[in-house]
C-alpha cells in the first residue's frame, strides 16, 4: 500500500505484468521512432468509453486497459496521429471509409491510413486466451506494427512452409 501511494503521488506507473502487457516493447518503440511517413490511426470508439460496464479486475476491463494503454503510448510518437470516432454518434464515418462494406468494420476496430492506403484491424483479433492458464493475452502491438510496416513499405510479409525434408509433423 505505501508503494502504491508513492507511485500515485509521483504520477508514475510500473508495468509488472508478465510480458509487460501494458508497455510497448523496445522493438515497437524503435519501429515507431523511425517511421518515415505519418500514419493516422483511428479507433472506432471513444477509448475511455471502453471501460464502461466493466469492473476492475474482470477480463473485459483488462482487455480495454491493455488496448487503451497501447493506443495512447503509440500516439506519443511523432509520426502517429490517434483519432477516436464514436461510430454510434457518427455512423456515416464507416460509409466514408468503407463504402462497399468490404472491411466489415465494428466498434473498437482500428483503421490505419498512410499515403492513401488503408489497413483495418478487428478489435477482437488483438486478444487470445491462453489455453493453459485461461488468461487473456494481448497481441495488439504485433498486429498494429505489422499493419504499419505494410503501410510504410507496401510489402506484405510471406511465410513459406517446406514439407518433405525430414521435419516432424
Amino acid at each position: 500500500v505505501p508503494i502504491n501511494m508513492i507511485f500515485t503521488k509521483l504520477d508514475v506507473s510500473v508495468d509488472v505484468t508478465p510480458y509487460n502487457a501494458y508497455s510497448l516493447s523496445d522493438n515497437a518503440k524503435e519501429a515507431l521512432s523511425s517511421l518515415e511517413k505519418p500514419v493516422e490511426m483511428t479507433v472506432l470508439y471513444e477509448l475511455d468509453a471502453l471501460y464502461e460496464g466493466c469492473k476492475h479486475g474482470e477480463a473485459e476491463y483488462m482487455m480495454a486497459d491493455m488496448f487503451v494503454s497501447t493506443m495512447r503510448q503509440m500516439d506519443e510518437f511523432d509520426k502517429i496521429t490517434l483519432n477516436e470516432i464514436n461510430i454510434e454518434k457518427n455512423p456515416g464515418y464507416i460509409n466514408e471509409i468503407d463504402p462497399d462494406g468490404f472491411m466489415n468494420l465494428s466498434a473498437a476496430d482500428i483503421i490505419l491510413e498512410c499515403d492513401g492506403n488503408i489497413r483495418d484491424i478487428s478489435f477482437l483479433t488483438l486478444f487470445t486466451t491462453n489455453p493453459e492458464t485461461g488468461s487473456v493475452e494481448f497481441y495488439g502491438e504485433n498486429a498494429i506494427l505489422g499493419a504499419i510496416d505494410y503501410l510504410q513499405t507496401g510489402i506484405t510479409p510471406t511465410i513459406y512452409f517446406a514439407e518433405g525434408h525430414g521435419e516432424k509433423s
